[in-house]
């Protein structure tokens, strides 16, 4: 099952999910890790996978139940406190950049067609994956021409005002 899981889904074939750890889900970990007499577990994710990591400690601890939680970052965004580049950036960084430069490419060779792209990249919270856009720029007018950042407030005047400005 494993091998065939791989096939298609390469690194996702650990599994995954999206549903938070709760207080009251604590009790039957417990006896699902004691069951198997497990005493450590790897939490492998972003920030979701280290709060459950964290639960589980806290938890742990609270119960009495002898488990050391070992949280390993892992996350495309790189949002996740305390680190400094995450397993997953890079290769997704690199890939932000290179498809942008490709789109300008494209939007050069075609400027009676289209003439305005709008790129949206992952970044709930944290925008280095957009500013990574920025390592397609090779002089000041490539693209990308406009880089917007969660953690900047959106000025709609002046980003209408430097899109007209690109645009012409």
């Amino acid at each position: 099952r494993g091998a065939s899981r791989l096939e298609l889904q390469s690194g996702a074939a650990l599994g995954s999910g999206r549903t938070p750890l709760r207080n009251e889900d604590l009790p039957v970990v417990w006896q699902h890790l004691d069951e198997r007499d497990i005493r450590a577990a790897l939490i492998i994710g972003g920030n979701g996978s280290m709060a459950a990591a964290e639960s589980l400690s806290k938890g742990a601890i609270a119960a009495g139940y002898p488990l050391q939680v070992i949280g390993i970052p892992k996350t495309i965004d790189n949002d996740i406190a305390g680190t400094d580049a995450s397993p997953g950036y890079g290769s997704a960084a690199r890939f932000i950049a290179q498809s942008v430069h490709d789109a300008g490419l494209d939007l050069s060779a075609m400027r009676d067609f289209d003439d305005v792209v709008l790129f949206e990249v992952m970044g709930r919270y944290s925008g280095w994956l957009a500013a990574a856009s920025s390592l397609a720029r090779w002089n000041e007018s490539a693209v990308p021409h406009l880089i917007l950042l969660p953690e900047t407030l959106l000025d709609e005047n002046a980003f209408i005002a430097a899109l007209e400005h690109w645009h012409r």
